[in-house]
C-alpha cells in the first residue's frame, strides 16, 4: 500500500516550473499593459475629436433651424483646458469641456498645421449650413480657401476630423483601427 507521503511527493510542481510560469505571466502582463495604455490614449484623442464634430454638427443645425442670424461654434482654450461653445447672437448657449491640454489640437489648412493656442471660431451660413468663416488665433480665413476641407487633429494625429467647407459636414477619420 502506498502511503500518503509518497503519493504527494510524486504530484505537484517543481520550483523551476513555478518560476518559469510566473516569468511567462509577468512578460504577458507587461505586453498587455503597454498595449492597453496605447489604446486608452487613442480612444481619448478620438473622443475629443468626436465631441468637436458633434458640437459643429449641433451648431450647424442651430444655424439652419433658428431665426438667429449669428450662430458660431468656438473651440476655445482657457487655463490649459479646451472648451466647445455654441454662440447665438454673441451669447454662449451651450458650453462643453473637452479636455485638458495634455492633447494639443491642431487646425490643418492647405496642408499646414496650426496649433490651437487660443481659439478657433466656426461660423455657418444660415441657408446652406456651410462654413462661412474660420477664425483661428486672430487670423481670419473664409470659405474662399483653395482647399475644399479643413482638418482638426490631436497631437500624433492618428485620428482627424475633416470639415467639408462647402457643406458644413464633419467626417471622423481613424488610422490604425482604434
Amino acid at each position: 500500500m502506498v502511503s500518503k507521503m509518497e503519493h504527494n511527493k510524486d504530484s505537484g510542481f517543481t520550483l523551476v516550473e513555478l518560476i518559469v510560469t510566473i516569468c511567462i505571466i509577468a512578460v504577458i502582463s507587461v505586453v498587455c499593459a503597454v498595449n492597453f495604455k496605447y489604446v486608452i490614449k487613442n480612444i481619448d484623442k478620438k473622443q475629443v475629436l468626436e465631441s468637436i464634430g458633434s458640437a459643429l454638427d449641433s451648431g450647424r443645425y442651430t444655424a439652419m433651424s433658428s431665426k438667429n442670424d449669428n450662430v458660431s461654434v468656438q473651440l476655445v482654450k482657457k487655463d490649459d483646458v479646451y472648451y466647445m461653445d455654441t454662440v447665438v447672437n454673441d451669447e454662449i448657449v451651450e458650453s462643453e469641456r473637452l479636455c485638458a491640454s495634455k492633447h494639443t489640437i491642431y487646425l490643418v489648412i492647405d496642408g499646414t498645421s496650426y496649433a490651437v493656442k487660443d481659439h478657433v471660431y466656426f461660423t455657418f451660413d444660415k441657408a446652406t449650413g456651410a462654413f462661412t468663416s474660420i477664425e483661428y488665433d486672430s487670423a481670419k480665413r473664409n470659405n474662399t480657401l483653395s482647399a475644399s476641407s479643413v482638418e482638426l487633429k490631436t497631437s500624433k494625429g492618428d485620428t482627424t476630423l475633416t470639415l467639408a467647407l462647402l457643406t458644413g459636414r464633419t467626417i471622423l477619420n481613424t488610422k490604425g483601427g482604434v
